[in-house]
């Protein structure tokens, strides 16, 4: 199998991965212990928004990941894919970790627009300070 083939075939798995996160993270933010015996279609129609809600961000959190990961590998587009942590809560992303400069913190903000779902960008993205040599 080729390296690209095989490359390709692990990025198109993280979006499922991601989205299995929030799943997980919907069952546990419910302000009921969630069961196996449960039923969603007997929930009340709160719960049900909850789970959608919260699916949704994931999906959204899963894509922005995704979009970064792509344009990083395929269109190297200067991006510190790995050095962003996402997070979406209604819509709205929410980038924190660190680049290199404005031009990655800039390229993230603006892949992450581009996604569909998201009503907002926020980034508190870090510039990391270029240790200088100490003078001899």
């Amino acid at each position: 199998m080729k390296t690209t083939t095989l490359l390709k075939l692990c990025i198109s798995a993280i979006p499922a991965l991601f989205l299995a996160q929030g799943i997980a993270q919907a069952a546990t933010h419910s302000d009921e212990p969630a069961t196996l015996s449960e039923n969603i279609a007997d929930a009340g129609d709160s719960t049900k928004d909850k789970v959608k809600h919260y699916l949704s961000d994931a999906e959204i959190t899963a894509k922005v990941k995704e979009k970064f990961i792509h344009e990083k590998l395929f269109d190297k587009v200067d991006i510190a894919a790995m050095g962003i942590h996402v997070k979406t809560v209604h819509g709205v992303v929410h980038l924190t970790g660190k680049v290199a400069d404005t031009t990655q913190e800039e390229n993230a903000v603006t892949l992450a627009k581009s996604v569909e779902g998201v009503k907002d960008v926020k980034s508190s993205l870090k510039i990391k300070v270029k240790k200088e040599a100490a003078p001899k």
